[in-house]
């Protein structure tokens, strides 16, 4: 782990911390990109070799469980990790599984970039199922102290993120928003009708991979109680074959509101890299939220900075290639991680290349732009 110095000098310029809490930070992030796994067994064989396995595993359970993490100053540390510091695609989505009988439930805010999403701020719920409204505007309310909403181009949310306390907690703060309803949601539009928001679009043609028909109603509707929103709407086949409605309420140009809600998805592709595609958060053994929170935190250090070589490494040797099916053979961040683990498993013979990639951390537009 020779390169864990160069890694700690970076973060010490962001973390006013103590030096063994910078250098464990250093050497867990190294260790995640090595093993690509959260399992403190594992990465307790490469954490320090100069140390017993066992050693390394107390020093990881002795920082989850003792050390308090301003997640405010990492999250303004992952921020700047994004590649562009304005017209962000804002992302708030939950993930959850069950370890034993306890339910992991995450609730995270994240920015869109090219494909995939970059994680800023998140909490643990202590429950399983949807967040509410309480939860979800404390977590905004966070984010927008490090994003004013005049450098938000749009935020997006599914379903699960919906309601008349919430619709006036984004309008207040004047957050432009693409935020799918459900069929049900009613809609009063036009001369005063009220209907379920599914009735104003079925008469549309199912859209295929080809073709299809997205309506925006031609004045604006009141939902939730609130005036002066767009619902934009088409018809799709869904997993079991019958036809669905992609609904979407927004407070901004309609005409680009379902194109813009697609992006949505890059926050589920930000969830695969973390899990099974990528650090196998769900193996993880910890249960209490605040270890949780900050093994999320090194987690996200460490896809950041993958995600960034692969951007890197595209620009410098081309685009990856795509099979036959259409897709790429791997993901970008796949791309960024494979390089970043050869790195390290060259043993500190690789140092040029190594503080290329560590120039990332530092300043990841100039470095992606080539200034």
């Amino acid at each position: 782990m020779k390169y864990y110095r160069s890694l700690t000098d970076l973060l010490q310029k962001h973390f006013s911390i103590h030096q063994a809490r910078l250098k464990f930070m250093a050497r867990f992030t190294l260790a995640l990109l090595m093993q690509s796994t959260v399992s403190f067994p594992k990465l307790a064989l490469v954490l320090s070799r100069g140390a017993k396995p066992s050693s390394n595993e107390r020093r990881i359970q002795r920082f989850m469980s003792g050390y308090a993490l301003d997640f405010s100053s990492f999250g303004r540390f992952l921020l700047q990790l994004v590649p562009q510091s304005e017209d962000f695609v804002v992302s708030m989505d939950r993930t959850n599984w069950k370890f034993g009988r306890t339910d992991i439930n995450i609730l995270m805010i994240a920015i869109c970039y090219k494909g995939i999403a970059y994680p800023i701020l998140w909490q643990l719920l202590p429950k399983a199922g949807n967040s509410n409204t309480a939860e979800r505007k404390a977590l905004m309310e966070r984010f927008l102290r490090l994003v004013p909403a005049s450098k938000i181009k749009v935020f997006l949310a599914d379903r699960e993120f919906i309601g008349k306390e919430w619709f006036r907690f984004l309008s207040d703060r004047d957050v432009p928003f693409c935020i799918r309803v459900k069929k049900d949601t009613t809609v009063e539009a036009g001369s005063g009708t009220w209907g379920p928001a599914w009735w104003l679009f079925k008469d549309l043609p199912v859209m295929t991979e080809t073709h299809g028909t997205i309506r925006a109603l031609s004045k604006e509707c009141r939902v939730f109680g609130h005036e002066g929103l767009h619902l934009v709407g088409t018809r799709y086949v869904g997993r079991e074959g019958k036809a669905e409605y992609l609904l979407i309420l927004t407070n901004s140009d309609p005409e680009e509101a379902i194109d813009r809600y697609r992006r949505r998805w890059e926050i589920e592709t930000l969830f695969g890299a973390l899990k099974s595609r990528g650090f196998d958060l769900e193996a993880t053994h910890l249960r209490a939220p605040d270890r949780i929170r900050k093994l999320i935190a090194l987690l996200s250090l460490a896809f950041i900075w993958a995600h960034l070589v692969g951007l890197w490494r595209q620009e410098r040797e081309g685009s990856l290639r795509r099979k036959k099916h259409g897709r790429l053979e791997k993901s970008v961040f796949r791309y960024g991680l494979d390089h970043l683990r050869r790195l390290l498993l060259l043993a500190g013979t690789a140092e040029e290349a190594f503080e290329r990639c560590l120039r990332l951390l530092s300043e990841p537009q100039r470095v992606l732009s080539g200034t």
